[in-house]
């Protein structure tokens, strides 16, 4: 049977998916129907492989990460028993990934913010191909980078500067309230020079 195998990059990450296609579902051979294996590149580490549930332990893990670091919060997703656990340090994010086999030691990846979104994003392009047609909506999660960036942009904090833009400029019309005009200032000089003639 025809293997399929398609990639997914973005940056300083690269996602390779392979799997069969099924054609009970829609007939198409070049439809990726059941994932057989997965590979992740990420620029300074390991390759990563695994299982179908491997990637979406990963996914899980990441997307709401990824939502809720970008809308402000510094959080923990996962525990120390969890497959995926990803926290924010102070050198990044800390990801770390547990096999289900004892006799191998986690796997610690530390990532920057650049490599952050990289992974994010390398995701949800795998996440988004229309190529694949196995359902991994089947979790909690219904965010996708596009989602992420949106609600990013109405971050409070990004929004500061230009509150505080629109603050300052109401104060200084406020202030400019309360300073007379320099006609009305030379017609108050102009009357009291004319009082003052006609008491001389």
């Amino acid at each position: 049977m025809l293997n399929l195998t398609y990639y997914y990059d973005q940056n300083s990450s690269r996602l390779e998916v392979s799997g069969l296609p099924d054609l009970s579902l829609d007939g198409n051979n070049q439809s990726i129907g059941i994932i057989s294996s997965w590979k992740l590149n990420i620029t300074g580490s390991i390759e990563l492989e695994g299982k179908k549930e491997h990637l979406l332990d990963l996914m899980r893990t990441l997307y709401p990460y990824s939502q809720s670091y970008l809308l402000g919060a510094r959080p923990t997703i996962g525990n120390s028993t969890s497959p995926v656990q990803i926290e924010h340090t102070d050198t990044g994010h800390k990801l770390t990934l547990r096999s289900s086999r004892i006799e191998y030691k986690p796997l610690v990846i530390y990532l920057d913010d650049a490599e952050l979104v990289d992974l994010t994003t390398c995701l949800d392009k795998f996440k988004r191909d229309s190529r694949v047609k196995f359902d991994i909506k089947d979790f909690s999660y219904e965010h996708s980078t596009t989602d992420i960036f949106r609600k990013y942009e109405l971050n409070p904090s990004k929004l500061l500067p230009s509150m505080l833009g629109i603050t300052s400029l109401i104060l200084i019309s406020a202030l400019f309230m309360f300073v007379p005009e320099k006609d009305t200032d030379l017609r108050i000089i102009e009357d009291n020079k004319f009082e003052n003639i006609e008491k001389s």
